[in-house]
């Protein structure tokens, strides 16, 4: 079970109240019945006393072996304790136990890996975040996820600054499968594309970030794959297509006077 501790926000109470509370904790919910743990723990959480919270959630998990609302008491303590408290050691070691009672739970597994793979990166340690990365490559059961396993270890090589392993990964994924051949990997796209721009072919960067900027992704990919495909086009001094992009960014940028900015770099 994972200890209980006080969460480190601005809710944190002092270490004298915390000694007087604690125990009071234990008591209230050691007198339920063990059913009762997880609706004490909820009405808690709902209510805002999120350490009260977090060790009802703690002994219903202790406690519940077999309920099928584990996997909602483990979702509650990350929301606490990554979401909220922002602390990424504790969201990983409740991510690392995750990982222990789903191992043979593919689907649930596969989206614990992600996670831990973020929240490795998050904290610049991308070798375990590629190597958990690389297992959820292993165990994805489906296209989707197949792919989203490929991205997201793309982006940690991107962060490393490795971008021919990047290029490598996203070019796999992207002769892989079906839908991004027919334009319908935006991501993919975007990130093959920003690769081969820091790699310096920026015909091959253009290529893909056009892709990406002309494709349905959400806006805000497309924003980033329009600028830099703007920045693309200009060192290859072809002004006109250039030109062309940055009137269609108007169109997709939540602020267009920021892309009029730019226009001046045209000449």
């Amino acid at each position: 079970m994972i200890t209980g501790q006080i969460i480190k926000a601005k809710m944190s109470i002092p270490f004298v109240l915390a000694v007087l509370i604690v125990p009071a904790l234990i008591s209230c919910f050691n007198g339920q019945g063990r059913s009762d743990y997880f609706n004490q723990a909820e009405h808690a959480f709902a209510s805002g006393r999120l350490n009260e919270a977090v060790h009802g959630y703690e002994l219903f998990l202790e406690k519940e072996q077999n309920s099928e609302k584990r996997i909602l008491a483990w979702e509650r303590l990350l929301q606490i304790q990554l979401d909220i408290g922002g602390d990424l050691e504790r969201g990983l070691s409740i991510l690392r136990s995750m990982s222990v009672e789903y191992q043979d739970n593919q689907d649930k597994l596969w989206s614990v890996l992600i996670r831990m793979g973020e929240l490795y990166s998050r904290q610049k340690r991308f070798e375990a975040s590629v190597e958990v990365l690389e297992r959820s490559l292993e165990i994805a059961g489906s296209e989707k996820k197949n792919l989203i396993s490929h991205e997201r270890l793309a982006a940690v090589y991107s962060a490393q600054r490795d971008f021919r392993k990047a290029r490598d990964i996203l070019y796999q994924a992207r002769e892989t499968f079906l839908d991004c051949q027919d334009g319908g990997c935006g991501l993919i796209e975007y990130y093959l594309g920003r690769s081969y721009f820091h790699l310096g072919d920026l015909k091959q960067a253009t290529h893909y970030l056009q892709n990406a900027f002309y494709s349905d992704s959400e806006q805000n990919l497309r924003v980033k794959a329009g600028m830099l495909l703007y920045d693309s086009l200009l060192i290859l001094e072809d002004h006109q297509n250039a030109s062309a992009v940055l009137d269609k960014l108007e169109l997709v940028h939540p602020n267009p006077m920021v892309i009029r900015m730019r226009a001046p770099d045209i000449p």
